[in-house]
This record gives structure tokens, sequence and C-alpha cells, in this order.
């Protein structure tokens, strides 16, 4: 009785060992993950793929103010363009 006792006592305790190692195992992979989203603290903070997504939003926002400076610009071009065109236009008609 002693001997299925001690028996299951140490099975038990094998098994509280494979438990602990598994968790130990996931704790470690859990930390990966996280400093591969968040950043590793050693590395600095813009090492991590929510730093990076930010870092690229924002350039996709510098992008598209730039863009959007652009169609202003090259419309105004264009519209002083057809001014000028039209003020010579007149010009001529009015000189004939």
């Amino acid at each position: 009785m002693e001997k299925d006792f001690q028996s299951e006592l140490e099975k038990m305790d094998n098994r509280l060992t494979e438990l602990e190692s598994k968790i130990d195992n996931i704790d470690s992979k859990l930390n990966q993950v996280v400093e591969a989203l968040v950043g590793n603290p050693l590395m600095g903070k813009g090492a991590g793929l929510v730093s990076k997504i930010n870092h690229l939003e924002r350039e996709i926002e510098d992008l598209r103010d730039f863009k959007k400076k652009i169609i202003y610009t090259v419309s105004a071009i264009v519209s002083l363009g057809l001014i000028i065109e039209y003020f010579i236009t007149t010009l001529r008609a009015i000189s004939k």
C-alpha cells in the first residue's frame, strides 16, 4: 500500500515537472510574440510590429498630403493656363 502511495507521488511529481516545463515553454513563446508585436525594451521601442505599422501609417498620411498638394498645384497651373489662353484669345479677337 505504501509502495503504491509512493509510486503515485512519484508519478504526480513527474507530471508536475512536465507541466512546469510546458508552462515555461509556453511563457517563453508568449514573450517572443509580445516582443515581436510591441518590441524589446533593450532593442528600443521602434523594433516591434505595432511601432512599424504606426510609422507606415504616418508615411501613408504624409504621401496622401503630398498627393493633394500636387493635385492642387497642377489644377492651379492648368486653370491659370486656361485663363491666360482665354485672355489671349479675347485680345486677338478684339484687336482684329
